[in-house]
């Protein structure tokens, strides 16, 4: 995986959060909304308003759903959005080698 995706909704039916992409070094924020009649959500990612992915609200409640990337041109293409496991917090302090400069 090379793109990441983190997504909060609030009660409001706000949706924030952070998109990093390695390969790229980008690192920007998400915005969005929902629409609860349609029970759909889409956001966008940093400035670009003209491109907006969308999908079902109860999709983002599955480790895999389907996504779609709607681009300002009029064409869109189909994502896969993986759930993956939240990095384990380590019981107590983790100590860090010293490395002596050379």
């Amino acid at each position: 995986a090379t793109m990441f995706l983190q997504l909060s909704i609030s009660r409001d039916g706000l949706i924030s959060g952070g998109f990093t992409n390695v390969q790229t070094g980008e690192d920007l924020p998400v915005k969005g909304g929902t629409n609860r009649e349609e029970q759909r959500v889409a956001f966008h990612i940093g400035n670009r308003t003209d491109t907006v992915i969308e999908c079902g609200l109860s999709h983002l409640t599955q480790d895999i759903a389907g996504a779609f990337i709607h681009y300002a041109d009029g064409n869109s293409q189909t994502w896969l959005l993986v759930r993956l496991p939240s990095p384990g917090v380590p019981p107590r302090p983790v100590q860090i080698p010293y490395l002596e400069r050379r």
